[in-house]
């Protein structure tokens, strides 16, 4: 599975990988399942819970991973992401709460970057589709 829908996509770093490596094996043809009795833990340093840095990358990330979804429609898409503007900008995103600057100020972050990666977006939309099973 691995060798025809590729490892997972390094342009989201933290957050929503393996959900884009989902879709694209489902694309594919595979069968995806959740296994809810294994117990894998996380030894380390971890604990990003409620940091400015997990905000941001579960911010900019959910937008990228919409953005790339090739199955639901761009209207749709477009009012998701505008239902999800309306709470990051006020600091009650996806990866914690934050105040409402703060909010302003990350998610404008996240358009910026969401910004800088169109032409990747397009790449991976073309990859999406060349993956779905005929």
């Amino acid at each position: 599975m691995l060798r025809g829908v590729g490892l997972f996509d390094d342009v989201f770093h933290t957050y929503y990988e393996e959900v884009d490596l989902c879709r694209r094996a489902r694309l594919a043809g595979w069968r995806v399942a959740l296994l809810t009795d294994a117990v894998i833990g996380h030894h380390g340093e971890g604990g990003t819970a409620g940091s400015a840095y997990r905000r941001r990358h579960m911010m900019r990330n959910k937008y990228y991973y919409l953005a790339a979804d090739i199955d639901i429609p761009r209207p749709v898409q477009a009012r998701i992401a505008l239902r999800w503007l309306a709470r990051d900008l006020c600091g009650r995103g996806t990866g914690g709460e934050s105040p409402i600057l703060t909010g302003i100020a990350e998610t404008m972050g996240a358009l910026a970057w969401l910004a800088r990666h169109c032409r990747t977006i397009g790449r991976r939309r073309r990859l999406h589709r060349a993956l779905r099973v005929r």
